[in-house]
């Protein structure tokens, strides 16, 4: 009889000599999030709301909202997760994440642009527009998303003569200012193929501490820590090596450019005191930022380059 209940545990319920068999409940969805240079997956079970952010595994509990689904740690208010169709806001311990944007998806408003042609699209309250200088295009139209592997596909009337729209996450560089964003872009108007970039550059930056690993190709002193935090209201933030600084940023379409900083007063051994210094004097200088091929952030200032950052993890 065990046998035989096994048996029909397989398929759909079946009562049998008193062997009652439910069947297999499918396990919950996990979805990719990504929240600026972070991702997270999230999986929603009953009432509940399971969130790994590579560091941490918060279980959050349902709470009232005036739309989209809200969730709070049980042992911290502060804590929360309200998730609006395929964008959503992170907070954990009162710090707020850059917008979280279901991977696979593209969140309005978003932006894109070209050079010669110089073009640019916009996604924005479900129209795709599009204005191209050399020819004097100006198109608007209604647009769908959808997913392609990683790709996100745009589909278009067929009347605008746009065919084979594509957005690609991938780190790209305009071939003008070489600055560096989060979206590869390309599409093809009336035969003519087109690229270019798009996203927010800071939505490679946000999100994640970043870890120095080496200033002006010295590694960094046994045992100590330096870290960048690029944060809300273009606030930068960090540990110099022995004190805490703060200042702000500002990105432009050209690079990036660091304010005056402030620091805590605490004394440490000299060694540690000095790399404090060149990091601090250093950073005031940066005036240009990349990745390379192990996803690592790279600094440039006053033409050369300065610091090399992994990620830490928040």
């Amino acid at each position: 009889m065990k046998s035989l209940c096994r048996f029909v545990a397989m398929a759909v319920t079946i009562t049998l000599a008193g062997c009652m068999v439910q069947p297999e409940k499918p396990e919950p969805v996990r979805m990719a999030m990504h929240c600026g240079a972070l991702t997270i997956t999230t999986q929603f079970v009953n009432d509940q709301l399971l969130l790994d952010t590579g560091q941490d595994q918060l279980v959050m509990e349902t709470a009232i909202s005036a739309s989209g689904a809200r969730f709070v740690h049980p042992d911290d208010p502060s804590t929360s997760f309200w998730n609006k169709g395929n964008t959503a806001q992170l907070i954990i311990k009162g710090q707020s994440w850059p917008q979280c944007v279901l991977a696979g998806t593209l969140a309005e408003p978003f932006r894109a642009s070209g050079n010669e042609p110089f073009w640019t699209i916009s996604l924005e309250d479900g129209q795709f527009t599009l204005q191209r200088m050399d020819v004097a295009v100006n198109l608007t139209t209604p647009y769908q998303q959808s997913s392609e592997g990683s790709d996100i596909l745009i589909a278009l009337q067929e009347q605008s003569g746009i065919t084979d729209a594509r957005v690609s996450q991938a780190i790209c560089h305009d071939n003008m200012s070489g600055m560096p964003y989060p979206y590869e872009v390309s599409f093809t108007l009336n035969g003519e193929t087109l690229s270019g970039c798009g996203g927010e550059p800071q939505r490679l930056v946000q999100g994640e501490q970043w870890l120095v690993t080496s200033l002006e190709r010295t590694p960094l002193a046994e045992g100590s820590e330096v870290t960048i935090n690029f944060l809300e209201d273009n606030l930068i933030a960090g540990s110099g090596s022995c004190n805490w600084y703060s200042g702000r940023y500002q990105l432009s379409g050209e690079g990036i450019e660091i304010g005056a900083l402030v620091s805590t007063k605490r004394a440490c051994a000299q060694p540690l005191m000095d790399q404090e210094h060149q990091f601090l004097e250093g950073l005031v200088s940066v005036s240009r930022f990349d990745f390379d091929k192990e996803g690592r952030m790279v600094l440039f200032g006053n033409g050369k380059l300065f610091a090399v950052a992994k990620k830490a993890g928040y």
